[in-house]
């Protein structure tokens, strides 16, 4: 055999965890709504939405709901402009009892963005999106329909991948 072809996939790797207590909440009165700004790297693809649930949601709430969305930006695949979108539609985190949760996300690559500035717990003003150290993020939205909770804490990150890197001739390696 003259070559051997060989495809190098890659492995799930995560954002920093955020923590979402009760307390986040329950200040904010009715109708309140939380977001929380996650970055993961360019020519990343998000794979799950990640959720470990160290204490049920309860009191008086109703409907605690978390999205996955992405601002509008500059496609990664065609550099054409990106309208803001929902990536995983809102899902009831009030439900959810101590345990661990894993949401499908798609293979989603959100597009680029050069100003984060109004994003909320944004630690990025602005980059350029022409560079290596273009932003990409990927904003949580928890929001409570009624009510405020008396009780609950969950952990959640998001888990990325990349493209299996591209095949090669292994004659050429050695």
């Amino acid at each position: 055999m003259d070559s051997i072809y060989t495809k190098i996939t890659s492995a799930p790797q995560m954002t920093k965890w955020l923590n979402l207590n009760f307390d986040d909440i329950n200040g904010a009165g009715n109708t309140a709504t939380f977001l929380r700004t996650l970055y993961i790297p360019r020519k990343a693809k998000l794979a799950r939405l990640q959720i470990n649930a160290n204490a049920q949601f309860t009191g008086n709430s109703t409907a605690i709901t978390m999205k996955i969305n992405h601002p509008a930006g500059i496609s990664q695949v065609d550099s054409s402009a990106v309208s803001a979108a929902d990536i995983h539609a809102n899902f009831n985190v009030h439900s959810i009892t101590k345990s661990c949760v894993s949401k499908p996300l798609g293979m989603v690559m959100p597009p680029l963005v050069n100003d984060t500035s109004t994003l909320a717990n944004s630690n990025v003003d602005s980059y350029s999106t022409s560079g290596e150290y273009d932003v990409v993020p990927v904003v949580a939205t928890i929001g409570v329909s009624s009510g405020v909770p008396t009780a609950g804490d969950l952990h959640f990150w998001l888990e990325y991948v990349f493209d299996a890197n591209i095949v090669w001739n292994q004659d050429t390696l050695s």
